[in-house]
């Protein structure tokens, strides 16, 4: 077990710093080992040996040749909050129940919708009591977005909104 981890840390340290390093070892076990596990990783194995080509390495290490992926870039619009939207908080600062010269922060993980409306939406961090989470959480979902785009259509994404309570406005 102690030769297969020092085989390990070996082949890291090759994967890492490539023909930059010189293995010596005193245990003959280690270096097939080492050999195996670079094998199991053909682009690196690739930059280990640049005379040989992907198509041999493939043969050499038994492994189907797969046709090359075609990419295309997508254009991506995150959700962002509608600038015209007016929403008054006051009434969300008075069901918060904060006293005087309180502040609640709560961090909101949103679902917004190919309409813009908020689908759903959870407390991922809070320094408030339940019912300035809960004042929160409906303060969100009466918020109003510009939906997410992908290639220029409308889906759903997520969103992040902080709602901080308390301050004077």
């Amino acid at each position: 077990m102690a030769t297969f981890i020092a085989a390990a840390h070996v082949a890291v340290v090759l994967l890492i710093f490539r023909n930059s390093v010189q293995i010596q070892a005193s245990d003959e076990a280690v270096l097939p080992m080492v050999a195996e596990i670079l094998e199991s990783q053909p682009a690196s194995f690739l930059s280990l040996h640049p005379e040989l080509s992907a198509a041999e390495v493939a043969v050499k290490l038994d492994m189907p040749e797969l046709p090359a992926i075609e990419t295309t870039e997508l254009s991506l619009q995150p959700p962002m909050i509608n600038p015209n939207m007016r929403l008054d908080v006051s009434s969300y600062n008075a069901r918060a129940g904060l006293p005087s010269g309180v502040v609640a922060t709560v961090i909101l993980l949103l679902e917004i919708g190919p309409d813009g409306s908020v689908m759903s939406a959870e407390v991922t961090r809070s320094n408030a009591e339940p019912n300035a989470n809960e004042a929160a959480l409906d303060y969100a979902k009466a918020t109003q977005w510009m939906p997410g785009r992908v290639d220029g259509e409308p889906r759903v994404m997520q969103a992040s909104l902080t709602v901080i309570l308390g301050e004077r406005t």
